[in-house]
């Protein structure tokens, strides 16, 4: 998610101007920082006002204010407006900001608060106590990542607080803050420990109770990252699967393509067989005619010897027919046809008929074929049963 905080680390510019005078230190005695971080105490009434009417249900937003350095160049932040977070995502234990979000604060930005900067944000972590979640790490480190930029985390079960900012290149938790125009019993108001009717609270937790919660909340997250995984583990597989189907049709494709030409060719080998079928016949037949017209009757009589003489002449005429019949015979019987099919080349043919390379020659020859390549699918080859 890319965000426009409108500040860069390299281009900020620090306002000029003193501690607030009417301000209280909120914290530990040993508090030292780089930034000290003041807090207007309207402001911080308002922000835990708006984090406490939702206790089942993370709550909330951006810090406003000026970035400062006194005559002493000691550093603070002046925190004196928020900004909530709106169209936000929420659960008990998640705040996320989206796209819409951001859109409306950088619209509040510009429209409300001009010449003022984002210093932060902050969120309530009902019932949970105060500390950083993994989540909350993530969101700080990359989108609030600027030196003086804070988070400022609030349990409105248990009206427990905090500040973490940023120390040496770490997120750390805060001593202390200040809180500037005070009023001390309205802060004493503010800060009061007060039970929640629905969540039974009576008081601070002890720290049994804390790192009991602090163990939900990071088995929540650990949960979170593990249906995450499987998410994106289903989503892989579901990928391969699309591919993998998607190859299977292309092969699918391919072996229809490739019936439908052996199809082609079958169809072809079946018209050129009968095409031979059928001239053989013809010839068969003209052969037949031929014979027939040669042994027919003589009509005229001849005189007694030469009806001998042509009587012997067609026997032997007939002797030599019978003769020329059975070495026809025997050539078709010693001929074999082969029909050519797909993958079939001469040095194959060759080698499956005669067992040598030496039929390639014969085959061209009595073939009459040209060279090696001269054949194709469907040509029917004579293939004698012995090479002469």
């Amino acid at each position: 998610m890319e965000i426009d905080l409108q500040d860069k680390p390299e281009n900020f510019i620090y306002k000029s101007c003193e501690f607030p005078e009417n301000h209280y230190f909120f914290g530990n005695d040993n508090f030292q920082t780089e930034y000290r971080v003041f807090i207007k105490q309207e402001t911080l009434k308002q922000i835990e006002e708006y984090l406490s009417s939702d206790v089942n249900n993370e709550l909330g937003g951006v810090l406003v204010g000026d970035i400062c350095i006194n005559k002493d160049d000691k550093k603070f932040i002046l925190i004196n407006d928020l900004i909530t977070a709106m169209h936000s995502n929420s659960s008990l234990s998640r705040l996320t900001f989206t796209h819409e979000t951001w859109d409306y604060i950088n619209e509040v930005m510009e429209k409300d608060f001009p010449g003022k900067k984002i210093l932060g944000w902050f969120h309530s972590h009902p019932g949970h106590t105060v500390f950083l979640s993994n989540y909350d790490l993530f969101i700080h480190e990359n989108f609030f990542n600027i030196e003086y930029m804070v988070a400022y985390v609030f349990d409105p079960t248990i009206k427990e607080r905090g500040f973490f900012i940023w120390d040496k290149g770490k997120i750390e938790k805060s001593e202390g803050f200040f809180v500037y125009d005070y009023d001390e019993e309205e802060f004493n108001e503010l800060i009061r420990v007060e039970p929640h009717a629905d969540l039974l609270y009576s008081g601070t937790p002890d720290k049994k109770e804390l790192e009991k919660r602090k163990y939900k909340i990071e088995l929540n997250n650990k949960a979170l990252v593990f249906i995450n995984v499987l998410i994106l583990l289903i989503l892989l597989l579901m990928i391969y699967n699309f591919y993998e189907i998607n190859k299977l049709s292309g092969i699918k494709e391919e072996y229809l393509k490739e019936l439908s030409y052996i199809k082609e060719d079958t169809k072809n080998l079946n018209e050129r067989l009968n095409s031979y079928i059928f001239e053989t016949e013809q010839r068969s037949k003209a052969t037949e005619k031929t014979v027939q017209t040669k042994t027919e009757p003589v009509k005229n009589i001849p005189k007694a010897d030469t009806v001998i003489k042509s009587s012997g002449n067609t026997a032997e005429t007939k002797n030599e027919v019978k003769e020329n019949k059975t070495e026809e015979v025997k050539n078709e019987s010693t001929v074999k046809k082969y029909v050519v099919k797909n993958g079939d080349t001469l040095e194959r043919i060759a080698l499956s008929q005669y067992k040598s390379r030496a039929g390639i020659e014969f085959i061209m020859k009595v073939n009459k074929l040209k060279d090696k390549t001269d054949i194709k699918i469907g040509q029917v080859l004579n293939l004698p049963e012995k090479m002469e």
